[in-house]
């Protein structure tokens, strides 16, 4: 099984896809995310959004019983449009999965403090860069990084946390 993470955000969009052994496939940042909802600039920004998507996607060869766990944005008092672009770029992928009929795969849309309580509960901080100190990763990675802990242990009781640092520790040394 494989989940790919992601924490969308309009200036820092990051994603993991993780297995079940556990190992990390590859991670990253997407190039495209909505940065504006003006009408002129919004068509085109959707455009390249759905291809980084697509191209994500396709790199991923999801098969059957894979999930993608989206951390759902919530205002934090923000007097700006981040919200609403985020929602979009959330709106893109779930479109994607239905339009494509996509019955390989399950969509979880997971609020911040429900993830970050579950990993402060069990690992004693929320913040995923005291848990996960490598410094060749953003903290939006780790971020999802924790996500797909979450989905792994929370869901499907399987422990991957402790072996994927043990792993990153092989992959950086």
């Amino acid at each position: 099984m494989k989940v790919l993470a992601m924490d969308p955000g309009v200036k820092n969009y990051a994603y993991s896809v993780i297995t079940d052994k556990p190992d990390i496939i590859f991670t990253g940042h997407l190039n495209n995310p909505l940065q504006s909802i003006k009408q002129n600039e919004l068509r085109s920004n959707i455009c390249d959004y759905k291809r980084d998507i697509r191209n994500l996607f396709k790199k991923i060869n999801f098969t059957k019983g894979d999930i993608i766990a989206i951390e759902r944005y919530q205002s934090r008092g923000h007097k700006n449009l981040q919200i609403e672009l985020v929602n979009i770029m959330i709106g893109v992928i779930a479109g994607k999965i239905i339009v494509e009929k996509h019955e390989n795969y399950s969509l979880f849309l997971i609020t911040p403090s429900t993830w970050k309580n579950f990993i402060k509960n069990k690992y004693g901080t929320n913040e995923m860069t005291k848990i996960i100190t490598d410094k060749n990763l953003s903290p939006h990675i780790k971020d999802t990084i924790g996500i797909a802990t979450y989905i792994f242990e929370k869901k499907y009781n399987t422990k991957i946390l402790d072996k994927l640092k043990d792993k990153l520790k092989e992959y950086y040394v």
